[in-house]
């Protein structure tokens, strides 16, 4: 946080707080965590992560390439603190994982960050 001192006409100083947050713009994306929850048969993944700019999001099963099909496999991303650029990219399996690695990966401009689930 840098603050801004302003000598006022009246003798006093009027402060102004300034937040430079870590991430900022023009930064490569980074996974903050990957975790894992099944319930019964469905199995959800959330892969959290920080950038700017936009980042794409891909996952893999076992090293291969996972297809969004709205059956199997079904993608949300929710913004959890834009201001932050942080998001959930939540991967729903409705099939038993029975051992499956899978692989969260995001990719921007400036970079890539992976990470696999335990």
């Amino acid at each position: 946080v840098y603050t801004c001192r302003i000598p006022l006409q009246s003798g006093q100083i009027k402060e102004l707080n300034v937040g430079v947050y870590p991430n900022g713009f023009n930064t490569p994306p980074r996974i903050t965590s990957l975790t894992s929850k099944t319930l019964d048969s469905t199995t959800m993944l959330t892969c959290t992560t920080t950038d700017s700019p936009a980042t794409t999001v891909t996952w893999t099963r076992d090293g291969q390439p996972v297809t969004i099909d709205g059956d199997v496999y079904n993608l949300v991303q929710i913004v959890t603190n834009r201001a932050l650029a942080t998001y959930e990219n939540v991967l729903t399996v409705s099939e038993p994982p029975s051992g499956s690695v899978f692989t969260c990966t995001v990719t921007n401009a400036l970079g890539t960050d992976t990470s696999e689930s335990a």
